[in-house]
């Protein structure tokens, strides 16, 4: 008997929808175990894991794919190595570096889509960019002692800004907490413990079921329940204890900070960091006479400014940076002048000189709903 004959004798999971799935797992901890294990057991054909973390000796009671021999290695390597004996037939690749310095558009637009299984907003803020602008399925995962959730984005569906996103549905008290971990705007505090969340492997292999499962709903219309709208976002909550599950959507925040509403149409394209190659490349799609807003993916330090008016100038990503920059013998003293915006004539005339530091800039045109998004390519 063929080895997927089961499976594909089930509606909606024949081997020709299964094999063409290509989909990108973002985290290899609890629940990112999981979802390989899940879509390895599938036989999809490709996984693509980034996860920059070792693995720790508490991290193996609920992560299946780990042994105590692996203490030490890349969480995401291990995954796929030990995924790949599970199912040969799926392409199972291994990135131990972050997503967001790695993950290009380009690359999105090669997979079905993307599941989140990290716990942490900022990285969650970052994958629904990436994935509202590339128009991409995504996922999101989050576990705490006994719940667990299930948020699902079809901005593949999107059609005239009618699909909510990530943003939309975190109260302001997530920006609070976020900006706990700065000093001053967005350059790091020195010390600072992240919180660390007690799960089992019950909550996270539950979850998980319930990710792939709403991923191939919204991924094949055979599977979609008759009734259910999959062109809006929703969240699923489970009680793991009670096994109870809701589901409710997750509307358009009328004041949601992301751009991602604020432009219909995106044009991508490319360059090198230097600031000449920058306008060079990107001559027919940036007019410098108009009045064109940059916006950075991260905040910017432009420089830090002492009493009496002397700059020290940055240029960089803020998080690259912590508090010890603002201290002058011993005693915090320096302002820092950090942007996220910035005039495109300005970014051309003062900092020629400088490389763009961010993953990409947004050039929103004056007057039009529509975006250029440029992406710094490393050489």
């Amino acid at each position: 008997m063929e080895k997927f004959a089961r499976i594909s004798a089930i509606n909606g999971y024949d081997r020709d929808f299964i094999s063409s799935i290509k989909i990108i797992v973002i985290g290899a901890g609890a629940i990112g175990n999981e979802i390989v294990k899940n879509l390895a057991l599938f036989g999809v054909k490709e996984i693509l894991i980034f996860d920059f973390d070792k693995i720790e000796i508490h991290n193996l009671t609920r992560s299946i794919f780990f042994r105590e021999e692996d203490i030490g290695r890349f969480k995401a390597e291990t995954v796929a190595k030990r995924a790949s004996t599970v199912s040969p037939e799926t392409n199972i690749i291994a990135i131990n570096e972050n997503f967001w310095d790695y993950l290009t558009f380009e690359m999105l637009s090669q997979y079905s889509a993307v599941i989140c299984a990290v716990d942490n907003f900022e990285a969650r803020i970052r994958l629904n960019t990436l994935c509202s602008f590339s128009k991409k399925l995504f996922i999101n995962t989050g576990i705490d002692h006994t719940f667990g959730a299930v948020e699902a984005f079809p901005f593949d569906q999107n059609i005239n800004n009618t699909v909510a996103c990530y943003e939309c549905g975190i109260p302001s008290s997530v920006y609070l907490r976020m900006s706990e971990r700065y000093s001053c705007g967005w350059i790091r505090k020195k010390y600072l413990k992240e919180k660390v969340i007690p799960t089992t492997t019950i909550t996270s292999s539950i979850t998980s079921a319930h990710a792939i499962s709403v991923l191939f709903e919204y991924l094949n219309p055979d599977l979609q329940i008759e009734g259910f709208d999959y062109s809006k976002s929703v969240k699923k909550l489970i009680n793991t204890k009670t096994l109870s599950v809701s589901i409710t959507d997750i509307p358009i925040k009328e004041l949601c900070p992301s751009t991602f509403h604020n432009t219909q149409d995106t044009v991508f394209s490319k360059s090198k960091r230097n600031m000449n190659n920058l306008f060079s490349q990107n001559q027919s799609l940036i007019d410098a006479s108009q009045n064109i807003n940059i916006e950075f993916s991260e905040p910017i330090i432009l420089y830090t400014k002492e009493k009496d008016g002397s700059k020290k100038y940055f240029f960089d990503r803020a998080e690259n940076y912590d508090e010890t920059i603002l201290i002058k013998n011993g005693v915090r003293s320096l302002d820092a002048k950090i942007i996220q915006n910035i005039n495109f004539k300005t970014l051309i005339d003062e900092y020629n000189k400088y490389e763009i530091p961010s993953k990409f800039i947004l050039c929103n045109l004056d007057n039009y709903k529509k975006a250029i998004i440029v992406e710094m390519i490393n050489e």
